[in-house]
């Protein structure tokens, strides 16, 4: 008997299925064979990825394959799908998914289609989405805010089709952030200033003011490659709370937060319990000391790698104030 007809067969018994393809009419054949009418009853995790652009364009377009397959499917919790093409309905597994992700190798998406299928996940906790683009072809002014009362994660690119969809979501019970500004068309060892653009800050700055107002259950921040306009504005209003009053945790990583974001922080209390910074090159120990000082508690954990203000000397001795670990 043929693999797919085996597998057809075996659709039932699935827990995890991951189909990895180099286009989309492929992962759309695959489907339909082992899918196709079938009942996955298990089936708890779909993960479809595409390792790059179609291969037809005169095939582009809305998909319907999901619609008819692997369904019903009344434990999936987990379901990847490339951002594009978007399918022509929501299909029906989604009112089961808690876990939705957007991983895709194409830029130049239709954001106004994806709203659809983020809305008939009705028990969406955790959403990812993640895309080669820059921004330049994403819509941050497009407008489409709706309800997500049961969200806690986001981890989304920036700016890009991610941060517009972030944008618009209201979820008031928010409480993990990730922001990932890395693109790797720029090479690591030669990622400098000029590299942020308007479009890259302006969008970073954007959504902490729109995260401000409508999420203020945030205890979790992650900002990975991610500058902002006003550099020492924003990261007042981060680390004063204003902004985001229960935040607990934040990460830095590639960052362009600065000494005086940290000295004029120093007294003013906060939620912040945990505070890693990796290859932040603005910071110095005349920033950190006064920040740490302000919050030497044995609670208080201090996290700090590649960070060339900062060298061994001073992480000993910020480590007599609170617990200081390899980030």
């Amino acid at each position: 008997m043929p693999a797919l007809a085996l597998l057809k067969e075996a659709t039932p018994k699935i827990r995890s299925l991951v189909i990895n393809v180099p286009f989309h009419e492929a992962w759309q054949k695959l489907v339909t064979s082992i899918g196709e009418g079938q009942a996955a009853p298990l089936l708890e995790r779909l993960v479809i990825t595409i390792q790059g652009d179609v291969n037809e364009v005169q095939n582009n377009g809305p998909y319907t394959t999901l619609s008819t397959a692997f369904t019903p499917s009344p434990n999936l919790a987990h379901l990847q799908l490339p951002a594009w093409p978007i399918p022509a309905t929501p299909p029906p597994q989604l009112s089961t998914v808690t876990s939705l992700t957007f991983d895709t190798p194409f830029s130049g998406l239709d954001i106004p289609a994806l709203f659809p299928c983020v809305q008939a996940a009705t028990h969406l906790q955790h959403f990812k989405f993640k895309a080669v683009d820059m921004g330049a072809e994403s819509d941050p002014n497009y407008s489409n805010i709706f309800p997500v009362p049961k969200l806690r994660s986001v981890d989304v690119t920036t700016p890009g089709f991610g941060l517009d969809m972030l944008g618009n979501f209201n979820a008031p019970h928010l409480a993990d952030v990730r922001l990932d500004g890395f693109r790797d068309v720029v090479p690591d060892a030669v990622w400098e200033e000029q590299d942020w653009g308007w479009d890259i800050v302006h969008a970073a700055t954007a959504i902490l003011t729109k995260l401000s107002t409508r999420s203020p259950e945030i205890r979790r921040l992650d900002l990975y490659y991610v500058h902002f306009a006003d550099p020492k504005e924003d990261f007042n209003s981060i680390l004063s709370g204003q902004a985001l009053p229960a935040l607990e945790e934040l990460i830095l990583e590639r960052s362009d937060l600065p000494d005086v974001a940290l000295t004029e922080n120093a007294s003013k209390p906060s939620n912040l319990k945990k505070l890693v910074l990796r290859n932040c090159k603005y910071i110095t120990i005349n920033g950190l000391l006064p920040f740490i000082q302000g919050r030497a508690s044995e609670e208080f954990v201090l996290k700090v790698k590649d960070c060339q203000g900062i060298g061994p000397e001073d992480i000993e001795f910020l480590s007599k104030l609170v617990r200081v670990k390899s980030a």
